[in-house]
């Protein structure tokens, strides 16, 4: 299998104009490509969190499942109803959190506890259509990244065909 170039799964952003504050996950690539020792972790892809404001720019790592993808699609669900939501719930890493303000605006919040300690929060003000953009994002890195596996019992994994 060869190498993709990286994709954003999520780009939470000021719209244009504004301070440039921006809230991002890119794909870089799958923790175990075309190998099917440890196929378990075939699907799971390698990620960063990418923060940047006028006095911080970081970059956290992160990796995501199957199951995590899945659950961004139902979280923006929530998210186009108004209501918040945090991302993921696997407690394996840093965790994302979207408060919608009833301005239009957004509070993002990044909080890697765990690991580095680090929590980040900061007000965006996204261009209308924001939650559309999101999901052609995801259907984006699904396209360039499927699943490749498939359970056929219980531990048992076998290639996709």
């Amino acid at each position: 299998m060869e190498e993709t170039e990286s994709v954003d799964l999520i780009r939470l952003a000021d719209r244009p104009g504004l301070g440039g504050q921006s809230v991002g996950v890119r794909v870089t690539g799958r923790s175990a490509p075309g190998a099917l020792l440890g196929h378990d972790w075939l699907d799971w892809l390698d990620c960063e969190i990418v923060i940047t404001t006028e006095v911080v720019h970081g970059c956290l790592p992160v990796v995501l499942t199957p199951d995590d993808v899945e659950d961004w699609e139902r979280k923006l669900g929530e998210l186009a109803g108004g209501r918040s939501a945090s991302w993921p719930d696997s407690g394996r890493g840093p965790e994302l959190t979207v408060q919608p303000t009833r301005n239009g605006g957004m509070w993002v919040s990044v909080a890697d506890p765990e690991s580095s300690g680090v929590v980040v929060k900061l007000p965006l003000a996204p261009a209308a259509g924001w939650v559309e953009e999101q999901r052609a994002l995801l259907a984006r890195v699904s396209g360039v990244f499927p699943r490749e596996t498939v359970e056929t019992s219980p531990g048992v994994f076998v290639w996709r065909r």
